[in-house]
C-alpha cells in the first residue's frame, strides 16, 4: 500500500520553518535537526528539508521568506482562452451520438461497422 502524501497548510509550513529557526545556529542546522522536527510534526523528513531549502533560497534572493504551499496556484485544470467569435463558425451536426434524435430513443443506434467504416478491416467484426 502506498502512503498518501500529506498536504500541509500554510500555517503548518510556517510553524515548521519557525521550529527550524529555533534550532538553527547562525542560519545553519545541526545534524539530525530536520529528523527531529519531522518527528514533532509527524511528517516525512523530505518535507522539512524542502521547507528549509525554500527559506534559504528566499534569503539568498533577498526577498522575505515565503514558505507557503505553491500547489494551490499550480494545480487543477488550466484555463484555455476561448475565442467567442469562432464558436459561430462551428457547424452543428444533428446526427451526433451525444444528442437525441427526434422520433428515436435517447441515443441513435450505433452502426455495426462502426463510425470508421471499412478502415478497420477485420478488426470491426
Amino acid at each position: 500500500m502506498v502512503k498518501k502524501r500529506k498536504n500541509l497548510s500554510d500555517k503548518e509550513r510556517q510553524a515548521i520553518y519557525e521550529a527550524l529557526l529555533l534550532r538553527s545556529v547562525n542560519g545553519k542546522l545541526k545534524r539530525r535537526t530536520t529528523t527531529i522536527v519531522a518527528h514533532l510534526f509527524n511528517i516525512n523528513r523530505c518535507y522539512v528539508q524542502a521547507i528549509w531549502r525554500t527559506a534559504k533560497q528566499c534569503l539568498a534572493a533577498g526577498v522575505p521568506v515565503y514558505v507557503s504551499c505553491k500547489r494551490k496556484k499550480n494545480c487543477g485544470r488550466k484555463k484555455v482562452a476561448i475565442d467567442m467569435s469562432r464558436i459561430a463558425t462551428i457547424p452543428f451536426v444533428a446526427g451526433f451520438l451525444g444528442y437525441p434524435q427526434p422520433g428515436g430513443g435517447a441515443h441513435p443506434p450505433i452502426p455495426r461497422e462502426g463510425v470508421l467504416g471499412d478502415e478497420l478491416g477485420d478488426w470491426a467484426s
